[in-house]
């Protein structure tokens, strides 16, 4: 299942819709099908477009400090912060975006929970053997968090997963949690906590909506073609196991 989670999208991404346009305008011999998908790439590529997408996925959410935080039994921080490379001393880990693991660090600090849960994240065309919670528990520690503290879930390959693996984990009394995860992503990975009998607390991070500059709106960029495509994959994404739940 972790392939369809991932590849489908894929054939949704605004790219990829375009060139399927321009292959069908050139087989079909019809000019039409190309301006389409001119105007189609455009449109996506536009901040006026991206940004008010952008933000309509992340909700009315509003980045929030430890004191706006109620106690709770843990906190759960959400993986895809990290990526293997080769380097010259073998495979080595690579920040992303470390957001969700600085507001983790922190929140465990302020004492909002006496847990920090970091997810085993590991994708099968990944390279290296460690899991990105085994590396984020390790700069964790660096910043005097006691290693008792820290605890790392089994491997997981999407939030589906997270989810199961941290219930697996906590005891059944353990089911009020602080969850932090990008804005956009919340909604999702919400709902699938949820399911798995947790009482979340939202704690949204990496804001990605900001504002509209008007001087740049109209015109089209990579930066918002890759907004877009990141929207659409989240739609995609919630509608994914709205649908797994539905059938379930």
């Amino acid at each position: 299942m972790i392939y369809i989670h991932k590849i489908l999208p894929y054939f949704l991404s605004p790219l990829l819709l375009a060139l399927g346009m321009i292959l069908v305008g050139l087989i079909t011999r019809k000019r039409s099908w190309v301006v389409i998908a001119a105007i189609f790439l455009y449109v996506a590529s536009m901040p006026l477009v991206s940004t008010p997408l952008m933000q309509m996925i992340e909700g009315s959410t509003t980045k929030l400090s430890p004191q706006d935080t109620p106690s709770a039994d843990a906190i759960v921080v959400l993986g895809g912060m990290i990526d293997w490379i080769r380097s010259s001393q073998g495979v080595v880990p690579e920040w992303g975006d470390p957001d969700r693991f600085w507001d983790g660090v922190e929140l465990v600090k302020a004492g909002r929970a006496p847990i920090l849960v970091f997810t085993g994240g590991k994708l099968p065309w990944q390279l290296g053997d460690e899991t990105e919670g085994d590396v984020l528990k390790h700069y964790a520690q660096l910043l005097q968090v006691p290693g008792e503290k820290i605890w790392v879930t089994e491997k997981v390959e999407n939030t589906a997963d997270e989810a199961k693996a941290v219930a697996k984990m906590l005891e059944s009394t353990k089911r009020k949690i602080i969850l932090v995860t990008s804005a956009f992503h919340m909604n999702r990975a919400k709902g699938l906590f949820n399911r798995e009998g947790f009482q979340v607390f939202a704690y949204p991070v990496d804001f990605k909506g900001g504002g509209v500059n008007l001087s740049t709106a109209f015109l089209p960029s990579p930066n918002a073609l890759s907004v877009t495509d990141l929207c659409i994959r989240e739609m995609v994404g919630r509608l994914y196991y709205q649908l797994r739940s539905y059938l379930n």
